[in-house]
């Protein structure tokens, strides 16, 4: 029996992998990615249909990968997270979440384009509607 009684049974050295992590330790937070990857799925599907049909404007040919790219990243993400889990790797698991890292990052970058490009419509709207006003 061991002297803490709130230790995990899992703590013991027999249980540390060959990097010194416990086998359920550090991968079990792997569990609420792992819950969520048939929805990582959904939408990195969804964000590369939307890049695809993003390509169809002409805007759209400029910034379309960004929504392909991370899609892609998120399809990887899902993946990983699943084969990281079946197979106790923390060097997959360290891949999922820097893909999933990586694809929040480029989704921000596009929301961000996607903003400046309403902004930069809408003052090119506002400066049309009083030069019409005004002749």
């Amino acid at each position: 029996m061991p002297e803490n009684p709130f230790a995990s049974p899992l703590s013991s050295d027999e249980s540390s992998s060959a990097t010194g992590v416990g086998a359920l330790g550090v991968l079990g937070l792997l569990q609420p990615l792992r819950e969520v990857a048939v929805w990582s799925k959904v939408l990195a599907a969804s964000l590369i249909l939307f890049g695809a049909m993003f390509i169809l404007s002409i805007i759209g040919i400029v910034i379309a990968w960004l929504p392909i790219w991370s899609g892609v990243l998120l399809w990887q993400h899902a993946n990983r997270i699943a084969e990281a889990q079946r197979l106790q790797d923390t060097r997959l698991m360290k891949e999922a979440i820097e893909k999933l890292a990586k694809s929040i990052k480029i989704v921000a970058i596009f929301q961000v384009v996607i903003m400046a490009v309403y902004a930069l419509y809408f003052l090119v709207l506002i400066v049309f509607v009083i030069l019409s006003v005004l002749n």
